[in-house]
């Protein structure tokens, strides 16, 4: 493995009081409708890992605005957010969501107990993180605060997407983040399903579930009944891997 590069400044690092409404003005087109659908096949990973949602605490990790944990709230009994830029989390606290708190917070080291949470996610944060050193880092809090048989859910940018891959050299909000990085060291970058399933293992998560997602447009979303059938293509916009913390990884 090469050594690693050195980072590129992230837009995300900005201490701007109005971060979380220039993000929302900066997110690609349809941005809302490609929210609700990975935030709906979170739920939907998690319900089957795990049961009754509405039992369940959840924590999303790098929760910018909130704009998930609107989709999240009305189902699980409890959602934290936490994210390290305070103008999206001063977002996120506006939304006044039930039964969710959002906290400013380093993603490598969380205040919470060990084995606080039934499940946590990561949105698309991991190709914003700026070394390998902070990705592992990120990924051994993430289990030391779920609990034992609990579920971590990733999303992530798909690289094999060419439409993805224009997204990322085109949307101001991206324009650090390195398509092809993790094998060569260059960070903020997107990671392949392969890579980021492999550095789950190597912090100790056991890889139950790898799919692609987000086949269509929002002017095609009649068509998402389809992306079940769909899941093993790597042609999807995003890509999404869950892992359990205390079992065998399938």
């Amino acid at each position: 493995m090469s050594v690693t590069g050195r980072a590129k400044k992230d837009w995300f690092t900005s201490t701007d009081s109005t971060l979380g409404e220039e993000y929302e003005a900066k997110a690609v087109r349809d941005h809302p409708y490609f929210v609700k659908v990975k935030s709906h096949r979170f739920m939907g990973i998690v319900e089957q890992h795990m049961g009754d949602l509405n039992q369940l605490t959840c924590l999303d990790i790098g929760c910018g605005t909130g704009e998930t944990a609107v989709w999240l709230s009305p189902h699980f009994r409890e959602v934290h957010g936490v994210d390290y830029a305070r103008g999206m989390i001063a977002s996120a606290r506006k939304r006044k969501l039930p039964n969710c708190t959002f906290e400013v917070a380093d993603s490598t080291h969380l205040n919470y107990e060990d084995n606080s949470f039934d499940t946590a996610v990561f949105f698309n944060v991991l190709h914003h993180v700026e070394s390998r050193r902070t990705l592992l880092s990120m990924l051994l809090e993430s289990r030391r605060v779920v609990r034992d048989g609990g579920l971590l859910v990733i999303t992530e940018l798909n690289p094999y997407n060419p439409v993805t891959r224009h997204v990322v050299n085109t949307i101001e909000i991206d324009k650090a983040v390195n398509l092809d990085g993790y094998g060569h060291g260059v960070f903020p970058t997107t990671l392949k399903p392969s890579e980021c399933a492999d550095i789950l293992r190597a912090t100790g998560w056991a890889v139950a579930e790898m799919e692609f997602m987000v086949f269509f447009p929002q002017a095609l979303s009649f068509l998402l009944p389809m992306e079940r059938l769909l899941k093993r293509l790597p042609l999807g916009g995003l890509y999404l891997v869950a892992a359990r913390k205390g079992t065998q990884s399938a």
